[in-house]
């Protein structure tokens, strides 16, 4: 019996460093690579551009207005180095800007300043207007002799190192934001959160590029929080012992090396692809943030990227002592631009759950779909594309589809196992020269069963769509839509204001017996439901909204945020109450948010 127990621990010891071992060759073989190229170039250095930074909007705006004659923005985060150069070639243009683009400029030639002596160029470094102040350096004029002089040395940062070797930047990270209205039939509901934290980024020769950012987090409401460790929706690990109130950390941290044309990143962060603004279909920033190897490389008209990522298998429990499974996640993608206004992108995406990461999908140019295949199809794969296209200056059109799962010869027959998700959109910047102002138009769509687990793992929810019990994707569940306009206005470079309106529909499961596919945690049960389902089929709920927001940047990354907005509920269902309801009114929301 021991023997037997000894072979058997063996063997699982042995299986987990082979699985150990070659994760290990394989960074240390890109690794050996990047070094290689030491000599060449830096193409794709700098640490990546927060996923929410104002910053890819402009960028993506000027591209639409022809500023620009090539952008690869679909798939985020994007280094520094390569935002810089978008910056570079819209400062030769400054004079054709209107004045608010113009400052935004001037701002970003500011905030990339270390990027841009980065570049690979014969062309002089530009250099902000000679008018030009920062935000900080008109606040802080005033009263100068009061500031330390080791503060905001560079304009930008609240401490900062420079030299040949090495830079760092630290920035505090704070926030403290209040949302108030009525969520559902209740009484009057609140929400404070308050955060605070540090940041510091920087590099570390030619090649190495570090960003850490710490951050915590109290949310105190009138409502009541699972005890103990819980996963909160879009935060992940939670911890509540006493009513109303929910404490969670988030650490985003990396390291990344850079050459010419490939960079490596490894930690924990997030990523968003696709050219939507309400979300993403395959991978956006609606989860909280994961450990991952990233792999990126960009040549001639072609940008690819590939994903290797651990997620967590959340299940609810007490016990802080006992781990939360793992499952993992790998992604890959293609960004090809053939022509100036067309963007297009290809990718695949598998879930891998109940055993090691496979080396197999280790293989950044390997068909997931196929090596699935090869172990069994014990996993959760799914694919899809995306596009981007610039109609003529000032208007574009954009959509996604994600593919979970596909019969062709079911195609329109409403079968369970069709489980795709559609995004489709229209951007609309500055019509009929109208300065600063943009429309958009955004629909969504989730099929029935889209995001659940794989069909051959029908015993558990592992190779859900899910980290932390987040959708990876969009943010509605299966079996809905999301229909969504704005108009928004510029009026400076710090402030921006917009109205928009939302209309939410979701076919919700009627009950436990009932499975119409609109629960991402309950796949099909071959034995009780239904092989053909209906769009928004069961039972139907619906939300309206109206919204007004502005915003203003107090000084670089320090925003006034708020916004109130009238919500009309019908048939929608409440998940604290486990029931149904028909409910109306106002909520408004005010923050203060510092680097975040």
């Amino acid at each position: 019996m021991r023997t037997a127990l000894f072979c058997k621990v063996t063997t699982q010891t042995i299986t987990h460093l082979k699985q150990k071992s070659y994760l290990l060759l394989f960074l240390l073989g890109f690794s050996i690579t990047a070094f290689s190229q030491s000599l060449t170039p830096v193409g794709q250095g700098g640490v990546y551009l927060e996923l929410n930074h104002w910053i890819y909007d402009f960028l993506q705006r000027q591209y639409i207005k022809g500023n620009l004659k090539q952008v690869y923005l679909d798939a985020r985060p994007v280094a520094r180095v390569e935002l810089a150069k978008y910056v570079a070639e819209l400062a030769e243009k400054r004079q054709q800007l209107n004045p608010v683009e113009r400052e935004q400029v001037n701002f970003c030639l500011r905030e990339f300043s270390d990027e841009l002596k980065r570049l690979e160029t014969n062309q002089p470094i530009p250099t902000p207007d000679a008018f030009y102040k920062t935000e900080i350096e008109r606040v802080l004029s005033p009263v100068q002799s009061l500031v330390p002089n080791f503060t905001f040395e560079n304009g930008r940062n609240l401490l900062a190192v420079d030299s040949d070797e090495f830079t760092a930047n630290f920035d505090f990270v704070a926030g403290s934001t209040f949302r108030r209205g009525r969520l559902d039939s209740s009484d009057f509901q609140r929400e404070d959160r308050l955060t605070n934290g540090a940041m510091v980024w920087g590099r570390i020769g030619e090649r190495l590029d570090y960003y850490i950012n710490i951050r915590d987090n109290a949310l105190r409401t009138n409502s009541e929080f699972p005890r103990e460790v819980f996963a909160l929706p879009r935060y992940g690990f939670a911890l509540s012992r006493q009513f109303g109130f929910a404490y969670h950390d988030e650490t985003v941290a990396y390291l990344k090396v850079s050459t010419k044309h490939l960079e490596i990143a490894y930690g924990k962060f997030s990523n968003q692809w696709g050219a939507g603004k309400t979300g993403s279909l395959v991978l956006s920033d609606y989860a909280t943030s994961y450990n991952q190897l990233l792999l990126r490389l960009k040549i001639w008209k072609l940008k690819y990227t590939s994903i290797f990522a651990e997620l967590i298998d959340y299940t609810y429990q007490t016990n802080l002592s006992i781990p939360q499974n793992k499952k993992f996640f790998a992604a890959h993608r293609l960004d090809i631009q053939f022509h100036p206004n067309i963007n297009f992108g290809l990718y695949e995406s598998v879930i891998i759950a109940g055993r090691g990461f496979d080396i197999g999908y280790l293989n950044p140019i390997m068909f997931y779909r196929s090596i699935e295949h090869y172990y069994g199809s014990p996993d959760n794969a799914a694919l899809g594309a995306d596009f981007n296209w610039r109609i003529v200056p000032t208007l574009s059109l954009y959509g996604q589809i994600f593919i979970d799962d596909l019969t062709t010869s079911k195609i329109g027959k409403g079968f369970w196992g069709n489980k795709l998700a559609y995004l489709s959109g229209i951007y609309i910047v500055d019509p009929f020269e109208i300065q600063n102002i943009d429309f958009r138009i955004e629909y969504a769509r989730v099929d029935p069963y889209t995001y659940t687990r794989s069909a051959t793992r029908p015993q558990d929810n592992a190779t859900a769509y899910l980290h932390y019990n987040t959708q990876l994707g969009y943010f509605t569940p299966p079996n809905s839509d999301y229909l969504w306009l704005e108009a928004r206005y510029r009026f400076t470079k710090q402030l921006i204001a917009s109205v928009s309106y939302s209309r939410y529909r979701h076919g919700a499961n009627p009950d436990s017996l009932t499975n119409v596919g609109g629960d991402v945690f309950l796949s099909r049960r071959p034995e009780l439901d239904s092989e053909f389902v209906k769009f928004l089929g069961g039972a139907l709920g619906t939300r309206h909204e109206v919204r007004a927001s502005v915003s203003f940047e107090l000084i670089r990354n320090l925003f006034l945020n708020g916004w109130i907005s009238y919500q009309d509920s019908r048939n929608f269902f409440v998940q604290g109450r486990n029931r149904r309801e028909n409910f109306s009114g106002i909520i408004w929301y005010f923050g203060v948010e510092l680097n975040i």
